[in-house]
């Protein structure tokens, strides 16, 4: 058998079994079509949070690792070894056909392997997923995003790719001041996903700024940046003109963004920040995590999405219509 094939066929108690053979006794939380592990198998530290999907057949570590991968990659990573390996060790636990031929193999790596092109960087597979999915990202405008303003030349700007496979939207980063291709997020198309973004080409995302190496040109004209959370918003942005937006995957500055923040104003002679954060986010919260940049900035201000009632509670100011973000933007406040 082949991965693709032993991932179709995979049950819950399939899964249980794998994981007692790997060292993992206790018996999972089962709740139907997600099973919970309390265990550090995927990354042996002091915290344990595991879970599996019956839908997408993949594990997500909600602890100190923060993978996804599935069951493949998690018996590779266990008992160090190679992938044809880690196929025939989960066919002989499962009793299941060990004709795993060569040819079978070289099929799927051949799939699997494939390079792809995204904005003249070279991306390689993730050896973390189940990788003959990557056969299906195509680069093409999702339809929805469309129909709210974000058109297809933007999309193609943005380099949005669409992931058949996990029926996602793949949205790569770019390292903020060189324009190298480092990773890439795929944003859940089915509301019922519970991983709203899943890594696919993995990186850390709070070592980057999204939107940065995009912006760069329109933020030193106008000396200001508008600093969102979701990868979505600079493209939202672009839709109603304004490209002077990014992005930090979060309400939390890491301190390599804060630093690459303390950078550019260092940099950029009068520069201003706004930070236009979802709705839930409260304003408090929003000056403790930014007030690094208050001593050096000219002047750092918070677009009020926290008092605005048009606003659903995950909406940043760009969510709706240009009238209200630039409501909001004229009645930001200064923090001191």
């Amino acid at each position: 058998m082949n991965a693709k094939e032993i991932r179709e066929i995979l049950t819950n108690e399939q899964v249980i079994e794998i994981m007692r053979s790997l060292g993992h006794e206790e018996s999972p939380i089962d709740r139907g079509e997600e099973l919970v592990f309390l265990t550090t198998i995927c990354h042996n530290g002091a915290h344990w949070n595991l879970h599996w999907y019956n839908k997408s057949k993949s594990f997500h570590c909600f602890s100190e690792c923060a993978k996804t991968f599935d069951l493949v990659a998690l018996v590779k990573s266990r008992l160090k070894c190679n992938f044809p390996a880690a196929i025939e060790y989960i066919c002989s636990v499962l009793n299941l056909d060990e004709n795993c031929s060569i040819s079978d193999l070289e099929l799927d790596a051949l799939a699997l392997e494939r390079q792809l092109v995204i904005k003249d960087h070279e991306i390689k597979r993730n050896p973390e997923l189940p990788l003959y999915l990557l056969t299906t990202l195509k680069q093409m405008p999702y339809q929805v995003w469309v129909n709210e303003g974000i058109t297809a030349e933007i999309q193609k700007e943005f380099q949005i790719h669409y992931f058949a496979g996990e029926r996602r939207v793949i949205v790569p980063h770019y390292q903020w001041d060189t324009g190298q291709f480092i990773g890439a997020l795929g944003r859940a198309l089915d509301r019922t996903d519970k991983r709203k973004w899943l890594p696919v080409f993995e990186f850390n995302k709070t070592w980057n700024i999204y939107a940065l190496w995009n912006n760069m040109q329109a933020i030193r004209d106008k000396h200001e940046i508008i600093i969102t959370e979701s990868e979505k918003s600079p493209m939202k942005a672009r839709a109603m003109g304004i490209d002077n937006v990014v992005a930090i995957s979060g309400h939390h500055f890491s301190e390599t963004q804060m630093g690459i923040l303390i950078q550019l104003v260092k940099e950029i002679d009068n520069l201003r920040v706004v930070i236009a954060f979802d709705r839930d986010i409260e304003y408090r919260k929003i000056k403790f995590s930014s007030k690094e940049l208050c001593f050096i900035a000219k002047e750092v201000s918070v677009m009020p999405s926290y008092n605005c009632i048009q606003l659903g509670e995950k909406d940043c100011p760009l969510d709706k219509t240009p009238e209200i973000f630039w409501e909001l933007y004229s009645n930001r406040t200064i923090i001191t």
